[in-house]
């Protein structure tokens, strides 16, 4: 039996892009490696997955003609690999892995959006812009992760808020205080507020991928 037949007596199926000129192949490979670039944070698993199908894509369109340009024309049709990486990202989201961080990431950010001295009242430059980094790290990744793990951020968020409040208040006593009853309110719709990004932001990539799958149904 032949070194390169399967069990069974098959020959292994073959690759795509067997039998294409080495110019092409050399085209193939270096626009698929640009693609891969951009697939930061995604599973390894779906990024196998994602540049399989992508390969396959570019052949079909690239079989047909066979002529000299034909690989230019395949790859150059189907946009720059940054807006396709972008795409796949979308599609697929992160690696669990790389999920976890973000919640960590989240946790820190939510750390930032309390003033460090004084009052609750006096709510300084650096907490504002704090809330908005976090609120801009939550909307911005949350359609990435998907709705439990945009929920999951947006928790992270929220909880460092409450911990790290009830810590200063806890180890400056009167020096740090949450101020007047409009404070606290203040404090729990930002804390809750936080939470709804991360769930609505997640509730997008849901809503996205289900869109995108009845689309290639019909």
């Amino acid at each position: 039996m032949a070194k390169n037949k399967a069990k069974g007596g098959k020959a292994p199926p073959a690759e795509p892009d067997d039998g294409i000129r080495r110019h092409d192949r050399k085209i193939l490979d270096t626009f698929l490696g640009e693609v891969e670039d951009g697939l930061w944070g995604v599973g390894p698993k779906d990024r196998e997955k994602a540049l399989k199908d992508l390969k396959a894509h570019i052949m079909e369109r690239y079989r047909p003609h066979q002529s000299d340009h034909a690989m230019e024309m395949a790859v150059s049709s189907l946009g720059s690999p940054e807006v396709l990486a972008k795409g796949i990202r979308t599609l697929y989201g992160y690696g669990t892995r790389f999920k976890a961080i973000l919640v960590v990431l989240s946790f820190i950010f939510g750390l930032a959006t309390i003033p460090m001295v004084g009052a609750w009242s006096i709510i300084g430059p650096w907490s504002i812009l704090g809330l908005l980094a976090t609120f801009l790290v939550l909307s911005s990744v949350g359609p990435l992760v998907g709705l439990k793990w945009g929920g999951l951020m947006g928790l992270a968020a929220a909880s460092s808020r409450v911990l790290l409040l009830l810590g200063l208040m806890a180890s400056l006593g009167d020096d740090y205080t949450i101020g007047t009853g409009q404070a606290v309110v203040d404090f729990t719709l930002v804390s809750l507020f936080l939470l709804l990004v991360g769930l609505l932001a997640g509730h997008i990539r849901e809503t996205s991928i289900k869109d995108y799958i009845q689309g290639e149904i019909v």
